[in-house]
This record gives C-alpha cells, structure tokens and sequence, in this order.
C-alpha cells in the first residue's frame, strides 16, 4: 500500500497520491454503505445543531470518531484530516471544567498521533502536526500531570524546529513553543539545564521575530521572565540586568491600550524591584514606582488585582 510505501520511502509525492486515492475511495464508496451512511447522518446532526447548542461539541466528536474509525479501516488520509479538524474544534469549544474534555483531548491526541505516524519527513505538513501534537500532550499533562506526556511534549516541539527551514515565518512560533516546553520541563524537575536551554531557544525565537510582528511583545515577555528566572537560581546581575532591559522593549511594544499591558508593565516592576532590593539604586525604585503608578491606573479599582499592585 502507498500508505506503507511513503511511511519507508518518507516520499512527498507518496503522500499526495494516497490523499487523491483517498478521496477516490470517499467518491467511489455506494450511498448505500453503512460506513457511509452513518457518517453522512452524523454530518446532517451536526449540521443541524446550532454553536450553542449544549449537544454541539458531543454531536461533532461523534463524527470525528466515525471518521477516526473509518480512516484505521480504510487508511483514507482525507478522513484523518477531517477528523483532526473537528476534534480540534471539539476542543476548543469546551470549557477547561467540562467533564468530557479529557476525552475529547484523548480523541484530538490519537488523531494527531495517526497524522504524525502517516506523514514523512520531508512533506511540508509534517512541522505543523508535530507542533500540533505539542500543544496536545501539553494539555493533557496540565490535566493529568503525567511527566512523560511533558517530555514528549519537549520532543515534538524539538522535532517541529528540527524540520522548520532557517528563513520559514513559522520558525519563530516553534522555537518559542519549544522555549515554553523547557521551561514548564524545568519547573517540573528544577534542573538548570532546562532553564539554560528555554533561555537560548527564546532568544534565537526573539532574534526570528520582526519588530512588528504581533508576537514580538509576547516573546520579549516570555524572555525577560525567562531570564529573570534565571538570576534567581545563578544571582548573575547580568542576568537581571538584561530581563530588565527585554521586559522594557516588551512593554515599549505594546499598545497602551492592550489587555496585555498592565501585566507585562508588572513584571518589569517586579524585577526592578529585585534590583533595587540589591544595589539599592535609587533609578531603580523610581522607575519601579512609576510603572506601578502606571498599572494601577490601568486597574479599576473593584478589580481583584488591584490590591496585588499597590
């Protein structure tokens, strides 16, 4: 089967022709067939159920475990992909507290892992469902705090930047993932290497980012945090010195009215604080005063982190 075949051969145009004998098989399929019948009822319920609706989520999983089901029969790529598509869509629709997530993450996972397993190195695909699949073992380690998820976790999300070409725009968004990956790895562990490692993907993943990027500021905060965290462990001013510098360009790039702002401003406070607590510079305390001035009166006063910024 080509399926196999591009599975050894990791032959781009393998993959093409199984879509298209894929979608053959879908057209060529009888009306008739009960495979093809249940899923064409399932598409109707789901067409029918309004966004709102509290069945809409359980009605779409239903249809991507047909087509999950049908696609381990059938090895027919396009039921894969729409699969993925509508359990992502599961997902994200359903509220962190709902009492299926776990399974319909579950669900999103195994589809994921199909896709990663069916597509070879070298197809353009394959970087994007690796760091799909991330961001998948992620949340299910956030639910179940299982270690190997959040390694495996850290492998995608390495692999996803292994198979991203220097000047790709994408390489940006997956070397900060990897960063966060590490750094969630070193807050699990406490082992400096994870931190040292999330440290430098996050710069290479700065230095990738345009100025006016709608990123940029998210990654310069994730930086300066970074290496705030850092000083904490190694007491290196230069360390301080530096998340101070990046947690300024991260507040100097974003809109003064972003939702954002008030709390990249608080941590630039934070660690100008630490500063101060440290050299005693008087620059550090007046510029650390001005930003809370700043950040309180961005807060309404019945907010309830007003308090933590006073």
């Amino acid at each position: 089967m080509l399926e196999d075949q591009h599975g050894r051969t990791a032959n781009p145009v393998d993959l093409e022709e199984t879509i298209g004998m894929g979608r053959q098989t879908v057209e060529g399929t009888p009306k008739d067939h009960p495979d093809r019948a249940a899923i064409d009822i399932a598409k109707q319920a789901v067409t029918a159920t309004p966004e709102d609706h509290p069945d809409c989520a359980g009605r779409l999983n239903n249809l991507g475990v047909m087509l999950q089901s049908r696609y381990e029969r059938t090895g027919n790529l396009v039921e894969l992909e729409e699969g993925i598509a509508l359990a992502e869509q599961v997902v994200a629709a359903t509220p962190e507290d709902h009492a299926d997530r776990a399974l319909w993450l579950s669900n999103l996972g195994n589809n994921l892992v199909a896709a990663v397993a069916t597509t070879p190195d070298g197809h353009s695909n394959r970087a994007k469902l690796l760091s799909n699949l991330g961001v998948w073992l992620v949340s299910r380690y956030e639910q179940a705090g299982a270690l190997a998820d959040l390694e495996e976790a850290v492998n995608m999300a390495e692999q996803a930047v292994a198979t991203t070409p220097e000047d790709n725009p994408d390489r940006a968004m997956k070397l900060s993932n990897l960063g966060s990956r590490l750094e969630s790895r070193y807050e699990r562990t406490g082992a400096m290497t994870y931190l040292e490692r999330a440290v430098s993907v996050t710069q290479h993943a700065v230095a990738a980012t345009p100025e006016d990027h709608p990123n940029c500021a998210i990654r310069l905060n994730s930086l300066g945090n970074k290496l705030g965290r850092r000083y904490e462990r190694n007491g290196a001013m230069d360390d301080l010195g530096e998340a101070i510098n990046v947690l300024r360009q991260a507040v100097a790039a974003t809109p003064k009215d972003h939702p954002d702002r008030a709390l990249r401003l608080s941590n630039l406070g934070a660690w100008l604080g630490s500063r101060y607590e440290r050299t005693g510079a008087m620059t550090d305390l007046e510029e650390a005063i001005d930003v809370t001035r700043e950040i309180l009166a961005r807060t309404p006063e019945k907010h309830p982190n007003r308090g933590t910024n006073t």
